[in-house]
């Protein structure tokens, strides 16, 4: 690796150069390239759309240097999508001029970039998204927030040649570091998830900000490495976090924000350019035919979009270039129970669901419509003419089916064992149980599915197994409302089960 100065008053300016950009529309026509769990759906045309995987996937080899700790192999499937920005804004259900946007879940990513921008920055809010969720999932302890915030800043801007990848200059956001106050260090270490105060804009913006210079000089300069690094894996194992400060470093609070008044002084930081060869691949972009790009931008909108209704349309545009297209008819049925049209989303997952050769992804698509369709029957929310325990069968029988293909599946598994908690049969969680601890053994940040397990143990009747999943479910939780909930449940479980012994003999 090698270190280079960067002024953060000239990076602003070229960065507010890249922000002002032209837009200009692309050609049509789409094409798809996957490569290592990543899989980009680009109208940029099949070198670029094979460049954007590969970038990605070297970004990531890149956090492993930096960080300098081994990472697992496993990661959130990634699906990217660029696309010219009147399709962009209609993804989105609205008009949006970003440069690119990323959401982000424990199964999976994904990033959504706007193909009409020619500026340098056009990969920032993937470079951003994807980073963040390569640090929550393929580390073997919890980094804080603003740690996790500040590493996908750092990296957001990273610039990537054939034979390196260059990280740390200073974004548009560090500008607000001369425009107010900076967080005392005390109080920014102690921030959680969900706290009231990041609701604050002009507190959230400083917040992450200070976060991108305190992680710039802990991974890059190597300012108190180590000390960080010490107080990370004691907070992840439950120490108090000011106990935990005290017993990893020498210096206090206060002196960790005399570095940080003197680096802004300065303005000046350190870039690092790390060796990051570009991989040899001797795959190809693929075209997609007119059908299948409208199919895939259906689905799209129909889970993003704020506008159930655009996105409706484009599932039905989609329906009408090819009408058995799975994405296009898992568009329409997601999009139409989006809408509370239930009896249209049911006759849609009927389509979706009758192919002859379906494939793990429609297998899981249509455990996950089948099973919110019998929650909204059960919960009177809608009546289909199908009862609740019927529905529930058949998306048991699709989850079944898409975990024996994929038993790396998260979400899929997690679907299953929460639809299991709700059908009340102990024969089917029994059977499903050893594949649910096989996966949550292999991922056992996985709260959700933590959380998933726990219900179906309680259902079964196994409080004390229910009871080790809920706490699993509690040290892997990610906000506090999150892990309040789940103490919460602990507490319920071991009140039931303080019941139930003293009923013994």
């Amino acid at each position: 690796m090698t270190k280079q100065r960067c002024t953060i008053a000239a990076s602003l300016t070229m960065f507010a150069m890249a922000m002002c950009a032209p837009f200009a529309a692309r050609g049509a026509g789409y094409w798809t390239y996957s490569y290592n769990g990543i899989e980009v759906t680009s109208s940029d045309g099949a070198e670029r759309t094979k460049d954007i995987a590969h970038d990605l996937s070297r970004l990531d080899a890149a956090i492993t240097v930096v960080l300098g700790i081994p990472a697992s192999d496993w990661r959130p499937p990634t699906q990217v999508y660029s696309m010219p920005n009147a399709v962009f804004s209609r993804v989105r259900g609205k008009k949006d001029d970003s440069l690119s946007l990323y959401v982000t879940n424990p199964f999976g990513n994904t990033i959504e970039i706007n193909a009409s921008n020619t500026g340098d920055n056009k990969l920032y809010g993937a470079f951003y998204g994807y980073t963040g969720s390569v640090l929550i999932s393929a580390y073997s302890f919890r980094y804080p927030p603003w740690f996790v915030k500040g590493l996908s800043e750092t990296f957001a801007g990273s610039t990537i040649t054939k034979s390196s990848v260059t990280i740390g200059a200073p974004s548009g956001r560090a500008r607000t570091l001369f425009t107010g106050k900076l967080i005392p260090t005390r109080e920014l270490l102690a921030v959680h998830w969900g706290d009231p105060q990041l609701k604050s804009p002009e507190y959230s913006a400083m917040y992450d900000a200070e976060s991108w210079l305190l992680v710039h000089l802990i991974v890059l300069e190597g300012k108190y490495h180590s000390n960080f690094f010490d107080y990370f894996q004691r907070c992840d194992r439950g120490e108090d976090q000011a106990r935990a400060f005290a017993a990893s470093f020498d210096i206090s609070y206060e002196d960790l924000d005399k570095m940080l008044a003197s680096v802004l002084q300065t303005g000046k930081v350190d870039t690092k350019r790390v060796a990051i060869p570009e991989e040899k691949d001797p795959g190809t972009a693929t075209r997609l035919t007119d059908a299948e790009a409208a199919g895939r931008l259906a689905a799209l909108a129909a889970r993003h979009s704020a506008q159930p209704d655009e996105a409706l349309q484009m599932a039905n545009e989609a329906i009408a270039l090819s009408a058995t297209n799975p994405d296009a008819l898992f568009a329409l049925a997601h999009v139409q129970f989006r809408r509370a049209d239930y009896s249209q989303a049911l006759q849609a997952a009927e389509r979706l669901c009758a192919a002859d050769s379906p494939t793990e992804k429609q297998l899981a698509e249509c455990g996950q419509l089948f099973s919110s369709l019998a929650a909204a029957v059960r919960e009177g929310k809608a009546t289909v003419g199908v009862e609740a325990q019927t529905l529930a069968e058949r998306a048991r029988r699709y989850y079944d089916k898409a975990i024996t293909m994929e038993p790396e599946d998260l979400a899929s598994c997690e679907g299953m064992a929460s639809l299991l908690a709700t059908m009340r049969n102990r024969e089917y969680s029994q059977a499903f149980l050893p594949q649910a601890q096989k996966t949550l053994s292999a991922h056992p940040h996985a709260s959700s599915l933590a959380r998933a397990v726990a219900g179906m143990c309680a259902d079964m009747g196994d409080t004390v197994m229910a009871i080790n999943y809920a706490s699993m479910w509690q040290i892997a939780a990610l906000s506090d409302a999150e892990r309040d909930a789940a103490a919460a449940y602990v507490s319920r479980l071991k009140a039931s089960l303080e019941r139930s012994n003293m009923r013994q003999p």
